[in-house]
């Protein structure tokens, strides 16, 4: 019985939620009817770890785009596209369609020699319409993921019609995509969330390390994201600078990488915050990091369900977060942690002195929390996604013994 060939494809760059998610994924994936790969567009720190969990891993570009400049005026190319898009809306909708052309070609001709069964794009299909171009082209049935935030514009609604079968990770997005004309195929997979064992001896040390210089002893505030404007780490600055006035021995710590570092050790050198807010970098050891917070923070303007978030609740942290994608889901006000709105770092300020000055409050949250999630057990999660990439290889009428003992095949 030959197995299915199945291509994960990543955009990479930096580490982040949609490549923990499909790590997790694959430490518990089908192995006896299906063979994994995966393309990273971008060499990214942290991703060794897929080579003892796929056949082949392969990185596509050597160098990951320039991030566009930001500044005022006519100059910059974000107002320049504002204005398009008010003149020439589906033109600038399908720019990156257009663009994308090239690298189409290129990702075509490595899918057909490669004699894949599917391809899966782990994160949010409107990442990456080259990927989906090209596997349409080849024709490649196609799994897409949804992760983020998508509008339903003429160019979504369009890559998607690409997808034999669209995965969103929490029923907001089911919502959404169900309310299009003609909606694509769907099926909920929400990512799993685990944790390796924590050590009790690598949690004293970060604990330590991580103790603000010269007012060691204070709470460890934490967040673990890409250095994007996503994450608006800029507002946790702006909220950090007020929760060190009540607590001077309080110290931020904020581990990824990712191309805003530069403006954000600005801002943090601006405000006087050097000895109480640390961008500590790629963490390759997130279970003893996040056991080694007092407290989380997600300060992100637009979300899908932040594994991150689900891990801090499964380290026993209590959580601080904006009110982004499907975070109010999970994080319930007043029972499991702390909701604010995005863009809003005074309440998010006020939110974590809340917690701070509660720490018997901080306990009982962290303590429900972790009773929400059962559903995203790793086992039962690879299970469901599994089963929504055998029954896209099927609809797509790959042979039938290619399936061998999955239940989609009785």
């Amino acid at each position: 019985m030959s197995r299915l060939r199945v291509l994960h494809v990543e955009v990479g760059g930096a580490w982040g939620g949609s490549l923990r998610a499909l790590e997790l994924y694959l430490r518990h994936a089908n192995r006896e009817n299906m063979e994994h790969d995966l393309w990273l567009y971008y060499p990214t720190p942290g991703t060794e770890a897929f080579s003892a969990l796929c056949h082949k891993v392969e990185v596509l570009f050597p160098v990951a785009p320039p991030t566009p400049a930001r500044g005022r005026g006519r100059r910059n190319p974000r107002w320049a596209l504002r204005t398009l898009a008010r003149r020439f809306p589906l033109l600038v909708q399908a720019w990156p369609l257009l663009r994308s052309l090239p690298r189409s070609w290129r990702l075509w001709r490595r899918l057909r020699l490669g004699q894949y069964d599917l391809v899966h794009v782990n994160n949010t299909f409107t990442y990456q319409p080259a990927t989906l171009l090209a596997a349409s082209m080849a024709g490649v049935p196609i799994v897409a993921h949804i992760r983020n935030p998508i509008s339903g514009n003429w160019l979504e609604r369009r890559l998607a019609r690409l997808a034999e079968l669209l995965l969103p990770i929490h029923s907001g997005q089911e919502r959404q995509l169900r309310s299009w004309p003609s909606p694509p195929p769907l099926v909920r997979c929400p990512d799993a969330v685990a944790l390796a064992p924590a050590s009790p001896v690598r949690i004293h040390q970060l604990r330590r390390r991580l103790a603000a210089p010269f007012v060691p002893g204070g709470p460890l505030i934490g967040s673990l994201g890409r250095l994007e404007a996503q994450k608006d780490y800029a507002g946790l600055i702006e909220a950090a600078a007020v929760v060190v006035r009540e607590f001077p021995r309080a110290r931020f710590i904020v581990a990824g990488e990712g191309p805003e570092r530069p403006a954000l050790e600005a801002a943090i050198h601006a405000r006087g915050l050097d000895a109480h807010f640390l961008l500590l970098g790629f963490c390759p050891e997130p279970e003893n990091l996040l056991c080694a917070f007092d407290l989380y923070v997600s300060s992100a303007r637009w979300e899908g369900l932040p594994l991150a978030i689900l891990e801090a609740m499964l380290a026993g942290v209590p959580v601080v977060a904006t009110r982004a994608g499907a975070t109010e889901e999970v994080v319930i006000p007043g029972k499991t942690g702390w909701l604010v709105p995005v863009n809003a770092p005074a309440a998010l300020a006020a939110a974590i002195l809340s917690a701070l000055r509660r720490p018997e409050r901080m306990r009982q949250a962290a303590q429900q929390a972790r009773h929400r999630l059962a559903e995203f057990a790793p086992p039962a999660s690879a299970a469901r996604l599994d089963s929504a990439l055998l029954s896209a290889c099927a609809v797509s009428r790959i042979p039938a013994d290619a399936l061998g003992s999955s239940p989609l095949a009785a």
